[in-house]
């Protein structure tokens, strides 16, 4: 998951270096939004790449899945009654 969002990150701030610093004719009014979209791409990158994982690490892991499953050669006689109306009728003996 991180290996998009690190290549996303770092395709954008390579792309726009050469504009942010470009000193030629014309890159008065590319220059600045190009530092700012570069700066802001590393932050985030920054951000996204170390301080989520400590997030996550403060909130507790989901809970399973609170139904059974149901095992692909199991037999309607073998499921419980709760999950019953969910098999299909051609299946059920």
């Amino acid at each position: 998951r991180v290996r998009p969002v690190v290549m996303t990150s770092l395709t954008a701030a390579l792309g726009l270096a050469p504009a942010a610093v470009a000193t030629s004719i014309g890159s008065q009014a590319q220059k600045p939004l190009a530092i700012v979209v570069v700066g802001g791409m590393l932050v985030t990158l920054f951000l996204t790449r170390y301080l989520m994982p400590v997030l996550y690490s403060f909130f507790p892991a989901p809970a399973g899945p609170t139904r059974p499953a149901i095992s692909p050669g199991s037999s309607p006689s073998e499921i419980g009654p709760s999950l019953r109306p969910l098999i299909p009728v051609s299946v059920r003996a």
